[in-house]
């Protein structure tokens, strides 16, 4: 019995981490191709702040557009570290991306939370 518990708690964090990574991923692909309106439907605005002010989705343009004219438009990017947690209900998630602009890298950290909606990027430290 044990080990029927153990392969059902293997399946749902495999699950999980398939579900929250899709997420990353599909969060990245959009803001590699410029599309900041679908990439801001990944995020939770709730707890995100910019500058101080709640996020918006004008906000996050406005802030990804003028990083883009700082640092270069996202040439490339790589999941580098990723963790999955369950406490209590709550499903979150961790990743390291690396990212890379004009040929300069740097890590950005995301956090995750799975909603009812589905997973919800929660927290995230650059663009």
């Amino acid at each position: 019995m044990v080990l029927v518990g153990g392969a059902i708690v293997a399946a749902v964090v495999i699950t999980n981490h398939n579900s929250a990574m899709a997420i990353a991923t599909q969060y990245y692909d959009a803001v590699k191709s410029q599309d900041y309106a679908s990439a801001f439907t990944y995020l939770d605005p709730q707890g995100i702040t910019v500058g101080g002010h709640s996020l918006t989705q004008s906000r996050y343009i406005q802030a990804a557009r003028t990083i883009d004219a700082q640092k270069g438009v996202v040439s490339s990017y790589s999941i580098a570290s990723t963790a999955i947690n369950s406490t209590n209900g709550v499903n979150t998630a961790a990743f390291t991306v690396s990212v890379t602009r004009r040929e300069q890298s740097y890590a950005v950290h995301l956090q995750l939370r799975q909603e009812d909606s589905g997973w919800k990027i929660v927290s995230i430290d650059n663009i």
